[in-house]
């Protein structure tokens, strides 16, 4: 019962969090670095950049709080809910998704500006990344979110895959494949 009461503590949080961030966000200016390229699937401008930039830290302890809060949303969807709380948590669940490829995407551009002149390096820290990732993720509810009604989430899940699959990570060809 405690664990479902701080989940719900940090599902409310991050609601709140998300909600003020999305006002400011979602009008779209120029995009930044590496997110120009997926820019019909990521909001972009300074404020996209400061959400993505808050769990795209040098430890990957903020980009775990990003896979709690997906296991999270996974299991609140199985559930029976009101329209009123699907539809808040299908907009947490599509901003949650564009925040961790928008942290892929700007860590993967930090690698390689860092090892510009070294590609095995790059590769080599790239690949360490993504495994990470990997390691931490629960692939199959990410997945099972490729089937969700609205067409912007299933959208949103095969732009992270790419993200994901970018570089040509094999690690990640195989979990996804």
């Amino acid at each position: 019962y405690k664990e479902l009461e701080e989940e719900w503590e940090l599902n409310e949080q991050f609601k709140i969090f998300t909600r003020n961030f999305k006002i400011g966000y979602e009008k779209r200016i120029q995009p930044e670095s590496g997110i120009k390229e997926f820019e019909d699937f990521l909001p972009y401008g300074s404020r996209f950049t400061e959400l993505v930039e808050l769990f795209a830290g040098d430890k990957l302890q903020e980009l775990k709080n990003l896979f709690n809060l997906l296991d999270i949303l996974y299991r609140k969807l199985q559930q029976p809910l009101t329209g009123t709380e699907r539809a808040q948590l299908d907009s947490m669940l599509l901003t949650t998704l564009q925040v961790l490829s928008g942290v892929v995407i700007v860590k993967r551009e930090k690698i390689k500006s860092e090892k510009e002149k070294m590609p095995d390096e790059f590769k080599k820290e790239y690949d360490k990344l993504i495994d990470d990732i990997l390691v931490q993720l629960k692939l199959h509810e990410v997945m099972a979110h490729l089937s969700h009604p609205k067409d912007e989430i299933a959208v949103q899940v095969l732009v992270f895959l790419t993200v994901l699959l970018d570089d040509g990570n094999e690690k990640a060809q195989r979990e996804i494949g």
